[in-house]
């Protein structure tokens, strides 16, 4: 208590907000909704970044990269394009929906918005490349080009260590609206910012619960799983549905701009095909 308290006689104020007690059907429905969630988790591989020596086929990020006879180095309207990440699929377990042999190459330009698409450009200078064959043998075309502006230090040698797991949708998502709308359109409302519930108890909780479920994963450097953003979903609704790869800012090595998140997006059908051709590239930052 203050002095001017004491001369006057003024007591603080108590605290009087009651903590709200959800009834048995709101826990009821709370673990219906969780257990949605967790019904249509996909499988994901999971990766570290660490620094430790990296040979050209090995998944990592940045570094010496195989490009295979009849290809050249890629390149959006006239820009060259950098190896940001590699993944050998044959160095980790399998995935469903993701092909079990060879390299993915992802590859965005060197410049200061890390190749996102600008206002007067089309696209996204970006690009990925799928190789089917990794080759038995060094005696092959190898480019070792170091960018200056990138997400992580071009002159570390970074490995990416990878594990399986599962990952759930992020309430940002459209993933999360589409099955929520899908599966319980009967709870659900139109708000401001999108679909909500219609139940105020599960509007304050139901998000923190999806993202702090045990065993499942969100955010992080995945390849396959659900995405997550920093700030809005990019996509447009139904379009780029399946994410390919996601590199996330870990403080220690990656950082998008301020503790960003990027990802490049497909089509379920193009990914089923291998036609890596059409990809959606997208970061953010808060």
């Amino acid at each position: 208590m203050g002095l001017l308290d004491k001369v006057f006689g003024n007591k603080p104020e108590k605290n009087t907000k009651k903590v709200y007690i959800p009834t048995d059907e709101e826990k009821e429905t709370l673990n219906r909704l969780l257990a949605l969630m967790k019904e249509h988790a996909k499988p994901c591989i999971r990766y570290n970044v660490i620094e430790s020596e990296t040979g050209l086929y090995d998944s990592k990020l940045g570094g010496a990269y195989y490009v295979p006879d009849g290809m050249d180095v890629p390149e959006v309207n006239g820009v060259k394009l950098y190896l940001l990440a590699q993944i050998n699929l044959e160095q980790q377990p399998a995935i469903n929906g993701f092909p079990t042999k060879g390299l993915l190459q992802f590859f965005i330009a060197d410049d200061d918005d890390f190749g996102l698409a600008r206002k007067d450009e089309p696209c996204s200078r970006a690009a990925v490349r799928y190789i089917p064959e990794i080759p038995d043998t060094e005696n092959v075309t190898v480019i070792d080009e170091k960018p200056v502006c990138f997400p992580f230090d071009p002159g570390l040698s970074l490995a990416l260590v990878g594990k399986k797991s599962i990952s759930v949708p992020v309430p940002i998502s459209n993933d999360y609206e589409k099955i929520l709308t899908e599966s319980v359109p009967e709870l659900l409302c139109k708000k401001a910012w999108g679909i909500g519930f219609q139940n105020e108890y599960l509007n304050d909780t139901f998000d923190m619960q999806v993202y702090h479920m045990p065993d499942v994963e969100k955010a992080g450097t995945l390849l396959g799983g659900y995405p997550d953003f920093a700030q809005d979903e990019p996509r447009e609704y139904g379009t780029y549905d399946t994410l390919v790869f996601q590199l996330d800012s870990d403080m220690d090595y990656v950082c998008w701009g301020d503790a960003g998140i990027a990802q490049f997006f497909i089509s379920a059908e193009d990914l089923a095909d291998c036609n890596f051709n059409n990809v959606l590239y997208t970061w953010d930052c808060g």
